[in-house]
């Protein structure tokens, strides 16, 4: 409701929907059950955005995937786009290789490095830019690439500003969930796993 008017767009079907001056349109939806990533077949999204990506089931994302795509006369790069604060899971794992597995915390050398990766027999593989698989038309496919940016509460310094209570929330809570929320931690769970720099387990 801050930015879109800016950029001269307007909502329609109660705000869900946003319509812009070049003809763009942006669309807010759910995906609660397994069954309901089925109500997206057909579509052709430029863009995938996905708010807490490790409140969905791996097969959400993915088949959302399939739907990622350019429509007759597009000529941009179709993309997706997901936040997640950590927690184990299947989106740590996906990411596992940008995040130390003594500590849980990411490695900031790796931060926006891109990598490739494919699928074999339900496996993801990372492979190297320049790997080729073969389509099912016996065509050239290329490998997906994916990269994992993370960022942290002092990241945002505008909402600081805006909240600057909202630090201490974050500290009066129990340790796992300071340690997920307030630095990063995608390994810490309340199992007894993990332990950060300080030694905490």
């Amino acid at each position: 409701m801050k930015i879109y008017p800016r950029l001269g767009g307007v909502p329609t079907e109660n705000n869900l929907t946003w319509k812009f001056p070049s003809g763009a349109k942006i669309k807010f939806s759910h995906l609660q059950h397994e069954k309901n990533k089925y109500d997206h077949q057909s579509a052709a999204y430029v863009f995938i955005g996905f708010d807490e990506l490790p409140q969905f089931t791996s097969s959400m994302f993915f088949y959302l995937l399939t739907r990622n795509s350019a429509p007759s006369g597009y000529d941009r790069p179709v993309y997706c786009r997901c936040t997640g604060n950590p927690e184990p899971g299947w989106v740590a794992d996906l990411i596992q290789w940008w995040w130390d597995p003594e500590t849980g915390y990411a490695i900031p050398e790796r931060s926006g490095v891109i990598r490739y990766y494919t699928r074999i027999e339900d496996q993801i593989i990372w492979v190297d830019k320049n790997w080729r698989g073969v389509g099912a038309d016996g065509k050239e496919v290329l490998p997906k690439s994916f990269t994992f940016i993370p960022a942290m509460l002092r990241d945002n310094p505008i909402y600081m500003e805006q909240d600057p209570a909202y630090e201490s929330n974050l500290m009066a809570q129990d340790m796992v969930t300071r340690e997920r929320l307030l630095k990063g931690n995608w390994k810490i769970s309340y199992s007894g796993e993990c332990s950060g720099r300080n030694g905490s387990t």
